[in-house]
């Protein structure tokens, strides 16, 4: 929403969770969490690889994460959330951790917290390079929020001035828990690519205080005062869709000398798992030239531990309680609004601290889902037994007339046949189901 206009946009939120990307390689809490118990039993391949970076080999301590493991007992699918629980706790206190007979002290803490997050990462590596083979509906999926960008821009600039919101700002805008980014990359090239046919409109992102370095170029966020400037100057009009990555983006970093949060987009040709290859841990900051690495990567995992975040953390959050309050309607795609992810339940109970309604589309998967259709809350608790807890804990937030339940599996929502629809698409995106 402008500063000069009541105006409430985006209107429309996507709310993505780690279901979401599922279909496309990406892994669940207990997916992770399996996963990392069989890195802690078996030191993979990947790890000695890394290590042999002197600069890396300084942080990672993976015999820290093996000797704190031992003690973390109970279902193995919870083996995730339950480190970072432990190891949280005693990083906000700022003291130490025994087990058994070792004392890990502050410092080696945290480098023990990076090292779980360098495996997180090398497991999604791992799984969207293997699932690059389906990715093919997230492209398709893309292309309809971007045509949906593009059909909204005609529609506005006959109505409106450039000066007014509604004419640069799409009422679309998306929020997500993921550190894949996997829509932001692929929008991020599917605009580019637009940008350079298109002449009569710019398509962009507004990403926050991000720093994109595209071969030997930087881009900036496209934020509502650069694009107004650009409206009142030329010919050429830009639109701008809002993102936000509210716990952080794999392959991001934060300088630890000049303060710049940046990320290394290569030529835009890569594939998106790319930014998650553990290879590329070092980069060099585009501003100073500081060499970074994944130490210096702003990342929130969440745990049973309320904690304290950076400046980029604490802004990501007010920024996406400031959109989701605005919005009409929000579509969560493979988001359980899980118990441990204590940031979100926050945001969304401050969200709804206004006393507005507002609607939910809730996109999920259940094994007892025998077509793709949408049901209310009363159909749904009635039908899927399996999905009790999420159907009840979306009704509890946003009372039972202001919800809707598709258990198809995230985007398979929008299947009709193999293809995604962009009608189906915009059908929820204009609250129209």
């Amino acid at each position: 929403m402008s500063l000069t206009s009541g105006v409430r946009l985006p209107e429309t939120i996507l709310f993505m969770g780690a279901g979401f990307s599922k279909n496309a390689g990406g892994l669940s809490t207990a997916d992770l969490s399996y996963k990392l118990k069989k890195y802690v039993e078996k030191t993979p391949d990947f790890l000695e690889d890394a290590i042999r970076n002197e600069r890396i080999a300084n942080i990672i301590d993976f015999e820290g994460v093996k000797e704190i493991s031992e003690v973390i007992r109970g279902d193995n699918s919870l083996f995730l959330p339950n480190l970072f629980t432990l190891i949280d706790y005693n990083l906000e206190k700022r003291k130490g951790l025994k087990v058994k007979d070792k004392f890990f002290d502050v410092d080696r803490l945290y480098r023990i917290k990076k090292t779980v997050e360098f495996l997180i990462q090398a497991a999604e590596y791992e799984g969207f390079k293997e699932g690059i083979k389906k990715f093919e509906r997230y492209r398709e999926f893309c292309r309809c929020l971007q045509k949906f960008m593009i059909d909204e821009h005609y529609e506005k600039i006959i109505k409106y001035s450039p000066e007014e919101p509604e004419y640069y700002m799409s009422s679309l805008g998306v929020v997500t828990t993921n550190w894949d980014g996997i829509v932001f990359w692929e929008m991020m090239k599917l605009n580019n690519e637009f940008n350079h046919k298109s002449t009569d409109v710019g398509l962009y992102l507004d990403f926050g205080d991000l720093i994109i370095k595209k071969n030997d170029k930087f881009i900036i966020s496209m934020d509502e005062g650069a694009v107004r400037r650009n409206n009142k100057i030329n010919k050429k009009p830009y639109r701008i869709m809002k993102y936000i990555a509210t716990h952080g983006m794999f392959g991001t970093r934060v300088c630890p000398n000049c303060g710049l949060y940046f990320a290394d987009f290569g030529n835009f040709k890569n594939e998106h798992y790319e930014m998650l290859n553990t290879k590329n841990l070092d980069l060099k900051c585009p501003n100073c030239g500081t060499e970074t690495s994944i130490i210096d990567s702003p990342l929130y995992y969440q745990s049973y531990v309320e904690r304290k975040f950076g400046y980029l953390i604490y802004k990501w959050e007010e920024e996406s309680i400031n959109i989701l309050r605005k919005a009409k309607r929000i579509i969560f795609i493979g988001y359980s609004l899980p118990d441990d992810d204590l940031q979100i339940r926050s945001m969304l109970f401050n969200v709804f601290s206004d006393g507005e309604d507002r609607k939910a589309y809730v996109m999920d998967y259940s094994d007892k889902n025998k077509s793709n259709r949408w049901y209310g809350a009363d159909e749904a608790r009635e039908k899927f037994e399996d999905k009790k807890d999420l159907i009840n804990k979306y009704i509890s937030i946003f009372g039972e007339e202001n919800v809707m339940f598709n258990f198809s599996g995230g985007i398979n929502a929008f299947l009709a046949g193999e293809s995604i629809s962009c009608e189906m698409v915009n059908e929820v995106l204009r609250g129209e189901i």
